[in-house]
């Protein structure tokens, strides 16, 4: 009994790591990734690496009064993804964005 949650997490980050595919599906997944990285490297929350996206789609972010692009949602999923990217920048083979994408199956498991 003690031990069922445990088992439940593992099971459910086995099922996710296993069918996730480490690429983008989506511009929030794109704008998660870009905030952590411009944290890890700039010390700044802007997404300017996504300018060339942001009249592709219905707009990636917005343009602050800076001139800079920002995300449109907050900054906290970048945040945590934060430990993924650094571990990819020790792990080379391990890339920026599979890494960062971790952070799904690692969260959805734990909402199991």
């Amino acid at each position: 009994m003690r031990y069922r949650g445990l088992a439940v997490f593992l099971f459910l980050l086995a099922g996710y790591t296993l069918t996730y595919s480490g690429v983008f599906h989506s511009d929030d997944e794109m704008s998660v990734a870009a905030v952590a990285q411009n944290l890890v490297q700039r010390g700044a929350v802007t997404i300017d690496q996504l300018r060339w996206n942001q009249d592709l789609s219905a707009g990636i972010g917005k343009y602050g009064l800076d001139g800079h692009l920002y995300a449109k949602y907050g900054w906290g999923a970048s945040a945590a993804a934060l430990p993924f990217y650094l571990a990819a920048m020790i792990l080379p083979p391990l890339g920026n964005v599979q890494a960062v994408m971790l952070l799904n199956a690692l969260v959805t498991a734990l909402s199991g």
